[in-house]
């Protein structure tokens, strides 16, 4: 299996910084947003069947977020006719 790509959030001055294996992505002034857009981007490359992972780092720890879809979320882009 490959190495998954990697889309890191980091600190940077006053803004949050997404980057994809290390090239700089984008700027963000909240953590919430970098790390939505963050999942978005890694869900949309695992729906294709590349593997991805998002990592936020702050105040020296490192967090991994888990890009699987809720059960919620699942229900919910099925639609309420879903079997």
């Amino acid at each position: 299996m490959p190495e998954p790509v990697q889309f890191t959030i980091k600190p940077d001055g006053h803004t949050w910084a997404l980057a994809r294996d290390g090239a700089f992505v984008a700027h963000y002034s909240h953590i919430e947003q970098a790390t939505h857009d963050a999942v978005r981007h890694a869900r949309a490359l695992e729906e294709t069947g590349e593997p991805a992972q998002v990592l936020v780092h702050a105040k020296d720890k490192v967090i991994e977020v888990d890009v699987s879809p809720t059960v919620t979320q699942v229900e919910e882009l099925r639609g309420p006719d879903a079997a």
